[in-house]
């Protein structure tokens, strides 16, 4: 009896010789071909379903390329089907090489994109740390990063199988989430005055020290000292006060000033070139007046060419944004800061910028990361990547 014909081998065949004679195929059979073809020579097992699409392309185009139909009469698959790996399970596991503990989640093809938008990001942006582990056909998530009580509450609803293991690391979070008073730093309102819980010595001293009775004051400094405030949302600056996050987003004048005017000490405004910043500067100078600030706490610190811009400098001069910087609450700059701001002592409490793109200079994108209070003032959300910029 002789030795019986495979069908992937015949396939590949085929599409040999269309290669090697530069042969037309239908637009619609292009990708499909390709596709097939770098499976099948590569070893791997295809499905049932597949299996009948690669038959339908050799009885297309076998005439073609001089492969009798009669020869498939007594071939047969080389390789058993492929299934489908159906199956939704979700479990805990620890890297043994960083000691960090992943989620790990495996599910079929059509929940990629319903898992992507709903449990790792926004769509925009993702919320952790994750990757596809392609070697296990799994997707991991850092424990640390996710809310583990939302991933419980997505699993459920879309019928994954939960492991020991994944309820084991529920419990220690939820328990964690208890004592969470006692364990994360943080403040509170207690009388009228702003205390701090779980802190350092260095972080109370320093509290102590500039801490002024002023309810909004004294929730900022708690804030930015990494203590957020936890019972106060009245205010855009209590929404402020009680995230963890350092970048925000406001988008008029009147909601920064709301801020700004609440807190002692300077304000940084570093404004994009890219964008019309002499009428941004009109802009802002107008909405000084209309919140009823006294335009010598605003300096402009930058100036255009003579030869270009003279007449924004007759502005600046005439409008009274070119005095002294020394007891001004408003400074702007144009692109980036002066080094003599970081040399003097200028305590800027709130950083601004009508940034909608990482800034490309240095010095800015790092005081940018590394500020913390971050205000970013534009009619349009920000797009950073990597990083949670919280709307007030």
């Amino acid at each position: 009896m002789s030795e019986p014909r495979y069908i992937e081998d015949i396939f590949v065949q085929m599409y040999d010789k269309i290669l090697l004679k530069k042969l037309s195929v239908d637009h619609i059979d292009k990708q499909p071909l390709i596709s097939f073809y770098n499976v099948l020579i590569q070893g791997q097992r295809i499905t049932i379903r597949q299996s009948s699409f690669i038959l339908k392309l050799i009885n297309k185009y076998s005439d073609k390329v001089g492969i009798e139909k009669d020869s498939l009469t007594n071939a047969v698959w080389k390789k058993e089907f492929r299934k489908i790996d159906t199956s939704r399970k979700a479990f805990v596991e620890k890297d043994q090489e960083n000691g960090y503990y992943w989620i790990c989640l495996k599910f079929p093809y059509q929940l990629k994109h319903i898992i992507e938008k709903e449990l790792l990001g926004n769509g925009s942006y993702y919320y952790g740390d994750n990757f596809w582990d392609k070697e296990r056909r799994i997707r991991k998530l850092k424990l640390n990063d996710y809310n583990i009580i939302a991933v419980h509450d997505f699993l459920i609803n879309n019928n994954f199988e939960l492991e020991e293991s994944f309820f084991t690391a529920l419990a220690v979070v939820e328990e964690i989430w208890q004592e969470q008073d006692n364990i994360l730093p943080h403040s509170q309102i207690v009388d009228s005055n702003v205390i701090l819980k779980n802190a350092t010595k260095e972080a109370l001293n320093f509290y102590n020290l500039n801490c002024t009775g002023n309810l909004a004051q004294d929730s900022f400094t708690a804030k930015t000292l990494g203590y957020p405030v936890r019972n106060i949302s009245k205010t855009i600056l209590d929404r402020l006060c009680c995230k963890s996050e350092t970048q925000f987003w406001i988008k008029d004048f009147k909601n920064f000033f709301d801020v700004t005017e609440q807190i002692n000490g300077k304000v940084a405004i570093v404004i994009d070139r890219n964008c019309d910043y002499i009428q941004w500067c009109k802009l802002f100078a107008a909405s000084l007046t209309s919140y009823g600030i006294d335009r010598n706490n605003a300096v402009i610190c930058f100036r255009t060419s003579n030869k270009d811009q003279k007449d924004f400098n007759d502005w600046v001069k005439d409008n009274s944004f070119a005095g002294k910087v020394e007891n001004q609450k408003y400074l702007l700059f144009l692109q980036k800061p002066p080094k003599w701001l970081f040399k003097d002592n200028n305590n800027v409490k709130i950083l601004a910028t009508n940034n909608l793109f990482p800034n490309n200079i240095a010095i800015t994108r790092d005081w940018l990361n590394s500020h913390p209070c971050v205000i970013y003032l534009s009619e349009f959300k920000p797009v950073m990547k990597d990083q949670k910029i919280v709307e007030l």
